[in-house]
């Protein structure tokens, strides 16, 4: 059994994202794949959130846009007691929309030691059009290229979805420069998420860098 006494308010998260808070909770902890809430005294108790996320922890919370769902932000694997390297989770409050992307950092071969993927990551209202994204910029090795295949992924909640954006293009790619820049300040409307260094015995990177590992929708 593993416990995570972690606690994110979730009125000061949106107010670091300049955005208004439309619900006022905190994440208490996470056990036994279910995630427990507290709201202030006086509030609507909130049901414990139930996913299928091993070794869970909460990274932040990205506020909803209009007409969609506020999302928690999790680190974790899709299986118990395996190898997998962590990636990072989309989970409505619902429960109904669930998403994952790589962890951010870099993935070297094992026993090469070349590089095979690469990526920053970042939520929030990080391309400065007032929504709420997923924004991670990356680059993987490819079959039939030499060098690493730079892309921007786009994850942007929507009314019963998320809307999914692969930028391939140079010149369509939003700039990271600028992703950057709406991280900084005091009035930061952006947070990136600390990458990590992994090793691969695979030749290419795992399910899950240029390619997002599409939504499980629950009936």
């Amino acid at each position: 059994m593993r416990i995570f006494l972690i606690s994110f308010i979730v009125g000061l998260s949106f107010q670091a994202l300049g955005v208004s808070s439309p619900v006022n909770f905190e994440i208490s902890h996470i056990e036994n794949q279910q995630v427990f809430f507290k709201v202030p005294e006086g509030g609507a108790p909130m049901a414990p959130l139930t996913i299928q996320i091993y070794d869970a922890s909460p990274i932040g919370i990205l506020p909803p846009n209009s007409n969609s769902e506020t999302f928690l932000l999790l680190e974790g694997k899709s299986c118990k007691d395996c190898n997998e390297f962590k990636q990072v989770f989309l989970i409505s409050l619902s429960g109904k929309q669930q998403s994952a992307v790589t962890y951010p950092g870099s993935i070297r071969r094992k026993k090469t030691g070349k590089k095979v993927f690469e990526g920053r990551l970042f939520y929030g209202d990080c391309l400065g059009k007032g929504k709420q994204v997923v924004v991670s910029h990356q680059k993987e090795k490819v079959r039939g290229r030499r060098y690493l295949q730079p892309a921007v992924l786009v994850l942007e909640p929507t009314e019963g979805q998320l809307k999914e954006q692969l930028i391939i293009r140079r010149r369509s790619r939003p700039s990271l420069r600028r992703i950057i820049r709406r991280t900084r300040g005091k009035n930061k409307k952006c947070t990136e998420i600390k990458g990590i260094s992994r090793k691969s015995q695979d030749k290419l990177v795992p399910a899950g860098a240029l390619r997002w590992i599409p939504p499980t929708q629950k009936s």
